[in-house]
């Protein structure tokens, strides 16, 4: 299976494009309801001061894509936004869309998910505004997507939060054509960023409706084990990579305990209630996506492992429903379709799920936990179907991206779609993009002329 990773390392495509699609459900799509006025020649979209916020320059680098340097009060430095638009942003010109707020890991950019991850052609295909802001200064170790106690260090005012929530969220509102409502918001983030997106999400839950974490660290501040590791990594890279003092960010744990609890998303867990979650984690084994052994983030990502896990138990407990994927359980394919039709239950109109897979099921939900085996069981095999039927009975169709063309995964993807009359395709995974694209415009082309006639 493909993973994810800490720190600044390339997903995976196959990870890429699930994250996205799974993401995105659950958002406001508004692809019927904004079919907004076709205009030729719009004019390009024109980003002004406003909400805190002082605009230094826009480089467009495309037609869809724009680098927004600009400066704020709350953090006293100019930093860079990278904006992605939906294809046809200019030509539906009264459309509004809604907006993803992706934020990068540890001494990474707001350029990393174009360069790193793919993103411009991953949202092609998506009637979606993607957001990626700096969560540091040029590539240190980052802010920790807090308000820093210590406004006093060179790096001057350090108020993350108030600049990422109160200012670039409505500035943003402003500057473009969104679904300016908790409805139209999802937050995701990888390793750093992943904390990022779920602390923001505990703390103003009003403002987001779905929150995911790739390798995240989504607990800090409620289990013994995951404190001890946090605090260590969150002063280290205060002291060895901003070089200021190790309790700049949140403070001292013997003075300001309570300010590491308010911003700790395990501990603000209920406030995640009616909130699409989605986990993705793994234990920093090394797996075929990876060039060479790191050890370093090998270790970072098993922290973030044993947090995630942490993190998934509590919101069990609270019985707070969430999507988790643990690569060390294999793939779950039961637990997707369950989730999808979850998230679809709320559309009208064509339902579909988009399964990219490189291999059959092999786990399980069982009242909550995770059966694994490999080769897969009977019993997995089954409750896969049971929930394919399911997805079938609520006319929800399932269309599958085969990566490998092994027996066993083409006799289960045959009776998949022998019982859901979806379409299977195999394909390349550097082609996978590609295909993607060409059906949903295919489809959204066909809903169109039916309208027209």
């Amino acid at each position: 299976m493909a993973r994810a990773y800490a720190g600044r390392r390339r997903l995976p495509g196959t990870l890429r494009v699930v994250v996205l699609l799974t993401l995105t459900a659950g958002l406001v799509m508004p692809v019927a309801g904004a079919q907004g006025m076709v205009t030729s020649g719009a004019p390009t979209p024109m980003f002004s001061d406003g909400d805190g916020i002082h605009v230094v320059a826009v480089t467009p680098i495309d037609s869809r894509q724009y680098n927004v340097r600009v400066l704020s009060e709350a953090l006293g430095r100019a930093v860079d936004i990278r904006i992605l638009l939906p294809s046809d942003y200019a030509q539906l010109g009264t459309a509004r869309f809604p907006v993803l707020y992706l934020f990068h890991g540890t001494s990474g950019r707001a350029s990393d998910w174009v360069t790193m991850g793919d993103a411009e052609a991953t949202t092609a295909p998506l009637e979606l505004i993607t957001v990626m802001p700096d969560a540091g200064f040029d590539g240190d170790g980052g802010s920790w997507f807090t308000n820093w106690v210590d406004t006093s260090t060179p790096k001057g005012p350090s108020r993350w939060e108030t600049f990422h929530v109160s200012q670039l969220v409505p500035w943003v509102d402003a500057n473009l054509r969104t679904v300016a409502e908790r409805r139209g918001r999802a937050i995701a983030g990888l390793s750093q960023g992943g904390f990022g997106s779920m602390t923001y999400a505990a703390r103003h839950p009003d403002t987001f409706v779905a929150a995911a974490s790739f390798s995240g660290a989504p607990e800090i501040d409620r289990d013994p084990d995951v404190i001890i590791g946090a605090t260590a990594v969150i002063e280290a890279t205060a002291l060895g990579l901003n070089q200021t003092e190790p309790e700049a960010m949140f403070g001292s744990r013997v003075t300001n305990e309570v300010n590491w609890q308010g911003h700790d998303p395990s501990t603000l867990m209920t406030n995640l209630r009616g909130m699409g979650l989605f986990l993705w984690t793994a234990t920093g084994m090394q797996g075929p996506y990876d060039p060479s052994p790191n050890p370093g983030a090998s270790g970072i990502e098993y922290m973030t492992h044993v947090s995630t896990q942490h993190f998934h138990d509590h919101l069990v407990e609270e019985g707070i429903p969430s999507y988790y994927n643990d690569y060390v359980y294999g793939t779950n394919m039961q637990h997707g379709f369950q989730l999808a039709r979850s998230l679809l239950a709320r559309h009208r109109g064509n339902k579909q799920v988009i399964m990219v897979t490189d291999g059959e099921p092999t786990a399980h939900l069982d009242n909550g936990r995770v059966y694994f085996a490999y080769p897969p069981t009977f019993r997995t095999i089954q409750e896969t179907l049971k929930e394919v039927q399911r997805c079938t009975r609520d006319r929800i169709v399932i269309n599958t991206f085969m990566l490998e063309r092994g027996p066993y995964l083409t006799e289960f993807i045959n009776r998949v779609t022998k019982l859901n009359k979806g379409r299977a395709f195999f394909v390349q995974p550097e082609r996978l993009g590609e295909y993607i694209l060409v059906d949903y415009v295919s489809g959204r082309q066909q809903r169109r002329h039916s309208r027209a006639s």
